[in-house]
């Protein structure tokens, strides 16, 4: 069997901007060269907290510690080996392998791999049956809904014939039967073994990568029961877990940053009918939060466009709560025209379609407004429960000009005071005097200052990240991350909605000590800083020193005593170089 040669494997690894690559899977933010972070989709993320450094070649989460090069992120993200993860960083990056990944020896899951056999087979086969005489009916009802033979092959509709057609053309295929059941493209019944959507048009659901992981069958005779029939959860499909259309609208929503997500999959395909293909829908089940995650990973914009009726307008509600609480950019599409877009766009064309969108709105003043319209505004305790539900939504808001902004809105709404908590404005901390710039004694004195600065301006977090990096104390350092996140989505450091924000007293008393240290610097401020990084790099020798001659305590090895006191001379020198600095 063949391998990936390991210079090409180093080859690929130095060409390709681990940057580039995670961002072909989940959207990536930063300011400068090096310094990148994103949602981490490894644990269940709300902040950015996986930093990317493009100087290191490497990520790493500082929640939950997944760290790698992009072959690593690739074959975590993907759950693949670690040749196919070659592969796909490769092809990322447009360079061909000598070698065929498919001769590669690395461990196959051979009931994976017969599962995703069995469905690909099955797309095809339910695909061909619309040409057939069976599935005339079927294909005459797609032409009624305006759908071209192009769209058809696109999403790779198809018809599945009565009763057990495509259970016994697997049979036929020397495909096992119990693996038909487990993957529920068929069912047993008292009176025997039957194809799950038989008599349904079917529209296969896909994972991320393209792979066909299910269906969902839409019935043709109208007597039956159900009229959407989705898979069950199947060793290859949770539909809550999955997008529909997710890996055909990647690339056009990252290059356009712009997601629409839709009720059901005959809007997403009425979307691109309509020329849209950044769409997606979540198979009829309320948002998850990985779902959200999922949709942030192609665009940092999210727009819900679902039916105007009220269950419509309450999913649309929940959902953008998610959305928000994971820092998305949230627009709805407000349709008053009582259609769904597949209904648009087949009945009224593509000019109305286009009006549609045009009606896209800010999600708090969706929100907002979708309270008033229940809210008895006419009493003062109706207006009170209105401005209470309203704010709870405009307190979700991440900036405060926003926050402000919906405020009045729903001020103007209520004819009712909003209490808005103010903005202190970076810089106008009052003064002291300040007797001496060296800085005090102790590694938390100086964490205190350095986070202060980092409050303070912009590129004292730029040179943190570039010169230091790190905090000897771990609360010191989250806290640290939170202010470089602040000035990453908003431009400043509001001080107030970190201590909001907090995790507990500690990391309150840690943001007052730092605005407190710093408010008595007024002069040689670079000096403090430079001085205060010093401080916490010594603090780490220091630490390191007693580690090594707590070893020493322990070896009795004449050789490695001596490597160790080595060691330690060697800490001590860059000690006296510090020391020489100050």
């Amino acid at each position: 069997m063949a391998r990936i040669p390991k210079e090409e494997i180093e080859q690929i690894k130095s060409e390709a901007d681990i940057v580039q690559v995670i961002g072909n899977y989940i959207s990536v933010e930063g300011k400068g060269t090096d310094s990148f972070k994103a949602i981490c989709p490894f644990h269940d993320d709300h902040d950015p907290s996986l930093h990317i450094s493009k100087k290191r070649n490497d990520f790493k989460c500082f929640v939950c510690d997944t760290y790698g090069d992009a072959f690593e992120f690739v074959k975590l993200y993907e759950k693949v080996s670690f040749a196919e993860a070659v592969e796909r960083v490769a092809n990322i990056i447009g360079h061909r392998l000598s070698v065929d990944i498919h001769e590669v020896s690395y461990p196959v899951d051979e009931t994976k791999s017969r599962y995703q056999a069995i469905m690909k087979e099955a797309v095809r086969y339910l695909n061909v049956q619309l040409d057939t005489k069976a599935g005339a009916n079927a294909y005459s009802y797609l032409q009624k809904r305006k759908m071209s033979d192009e769209i058809i092959q696109t999403f790779q509709i198809g018809y599945n014939p009565s009763y057990d057609a495509l259970y016994q053309y697997l049979k036929a295929k020397g495909y096992d039967e119990n693996d038909l059941l487990e993957l529920h493209v068929a069912s047993r019944s008292e009176h025997g073994v039957y194809d799950t959507f038989h008599d349904r048009i079917t529209i296969p659901i896909h994972d991320g990568y393209g792979n066909p992981i299910g269906f969902t069958a839409r019935r043709l005779n109208e007597q039956m029961q159900s009229k959407y029939v989705n898979t069950k959860t199947t060793p290859l499909f949770s539909k809550a877990d999955i997008l529909f259309n997710a890996h055909r609208a990647k690339e056009e929503a990252r290059r356009k940053n712009k997601l629409y997500v839709t009720e059901g999959v005959f809007d997403v395909i009425a979307f691109a009918r309509a020329g849209y293909m950044n769409c997606v829908c979540t198979l009829g089940t309320a948002c998850t939060d990985l779902q959200i995650q999922r949709m942030k990973g192609l665009s940092s914009t999210i727009v819900f466009c679902y039916d105007s009726d009220s269950a419509g307008q309450a999913a649309i509600l929940k959902a953008g709560r998610k959305a928000i609480e994971q820092y998305a950019n949230v627009f709805v599409i407000e349709n008053t025209f009582g259609k769904d877009p597949d209904e648009i766009i087949t009945k009224e064309g593509q000019a109305v379609f286009e009006q549609l969108l045009s009606k896209e709105v800010e999600w708090p003043k969706f929100a907002i407004d979708y309270h008033r319209k229940t809210a008895d505004l006419s009493t003062f305790s109706g207006k009170m429960d209105f401005q209470n539900k309203a704010m709870a939504e405009v307190n979700l808001l991440a900036n405060d000009q926003a926050r402000a902004y919906f405020a009045k809105y729903v001020e103007d709404i209520s004819n009712l005071p909003v209490q808005v908590i103010p903005q202190i404005p970076e810089n106008t901390f009052t003064p002291k005097p300040l007797k001496t710039v060296r800085v005090k004694d102790g590694a938390s004195s100086a964490e205190e200052l350095i986070l202060g600065f980092m409050m303070q301006s912009q590129t004292a977090v730029d040179r943190f990240l570039q010169e230091l990096g790190f905090l000897v104390n771990d609360d010191a350092f989250v806290l640290a991350m939170a202010i470089e996140d602040a000035w990453r989505r908003n431009g400043y450091c509001d001080v107030n909605r970190l201590m909001m924000e907090a995790v507990d007293d500690n990391q309150r008393h840690l943001i007052e000590e730092a605005r407190r240290s710093i408010s008595i610097v007024e002069d040689n401020k670079e000096e403090v800083l430079d001085g205060a990084m010093v401080r916490i790099r010594m603090e780490v020798d220091h630490r390191a020193i007693q580690q090594k001659l707590n070893q020493l305590k322990e070896v009795e090895d004449v050789e490695q005593k001596g490597a160790i006191m080595q060691e330690i001379v060697t800490i001590q020198t860059r000690l006296r170089g510090y020391t020489k600095s100050e």
